[in-house]
């Protein structure tokens, strides 16, 4: 959402680890999902680089996403995500 400018109204504590994903957004989630193992790692340390680009392209024809623009758009989507998973994980290792 910050890479769109956009602000979360996020509450202090949640009882719950449910979210709203929206419609324009739900493959590039489903896809994220499924590549939840998918991560490359370099280095000593174990540094998290991102996802593993090819298995991420082999996850969306499983789950049938074919169409070309919808595979860039999806791709586009996860790498959204990938850059804030990505930040969370450098911020929680801070």
């Amino acid at each position: 959402m910050q890479a769109f400018g956009i602000t979360a109204q996020v509450p202090a504590t949640t009882e719950s680890s449910e979210f709203m994903v929206l419609p324009e957004n739900f493959r590039a989630v489903e896809v994220f999902a499924a590549c939840n193992t998918q991560w490359r790692y370099a280095g000593m340390t174990g540094t998290c680089t991102g996802l593993d680009y090819t298995a991420l392209s082999a996850v969306m024809a499983m789950l049938g996403i074919e169409d070309a623009r919808e595979i860039r758009d999806t791709f586009e989507r996860v790498r959204l995500i990938e850059s804030g998973a990505l930040d969370a994980m450098r911020e929680k290792q801070s």
